[in-house]
């Protein structure tokens, strides 16, 4: 009898998630407008200067003239430095509220660090970064907080025009794909 009423609430528990919760927006905190793929424009998507926006990209020089953008998806986001969206760098999540969006980095490519072309976690990476022998201990762990944190933006959708503003007021402007 136990197991019976035991296997009943649990599938009245799994009904109500599937039923209720809306499991394709990982947080319901997203603004639905962000979703789809956002590409730079071509010869000046800076207002002034990428170093507010590229901080966590290796690759940032020159970035005058850059084709990369961003895919979001309910709450998930993908960054990628080329048009042809053949270059996935990184991956994350994110939250949007009055005009800011909190995007935190979960994943990089391997490839961006000349490892295994997969996502890696900042766990894998670590284990990346330690199995190469080219790394202290320290250097590691100054890598990984470096990359692995949260951006803070304020943000516009126009239309199919996306601004992203940084604290200092430098804008990033994408267009909708």
């Amino acid at each position: 009898m136990k197991k019976n009423v035991f296997f009943g609430l649990l599938v009245l528990i799994l009904a109500f998630c599937f039923i209720g919760c809306d499991t394709d927006n990982i947080n319901s905190n997203t603004d639905l407008s962000l979703n789809g793929t956002w590409v730079g424009i071509v010869g000046g998507i800076w207002s002034s200067g990428c170093s507010d926006f590229c901080e966590h990209i290796p690759s940032c020089a020159g970035f005058f003239g850059w084709e990369g953008g961003y895919t979001f998806n309910n709450g998930r986001w993908e960054f990628f430095e080329d048009a042809g969206i053949n270059s996935l760098n990184m991956k994350g999540t994110y939250t949007t509220s009055s005009g800011e969006i909190i995007m935190t980095i979960t994943h990089y490519m391997g490839t961006y660090f000349e490892f295994s072309s997969k996502f890696y976690s900042r766990n894998d990476l670590e284990t990346a970064f330690k199995s190469s022998g080219e790394f202290t201990n320290q250097t590691i762990a100054m890598l990984l907080s470096n990359y692995f944190t949260t951006l803070t933006y304020d943000y516009a959708v126009n239309g199919n025009t996306l601004t992203f503003i940084s604290e200092s007021g430098s804008e990033l402007i994408l267009q909708k794909k």
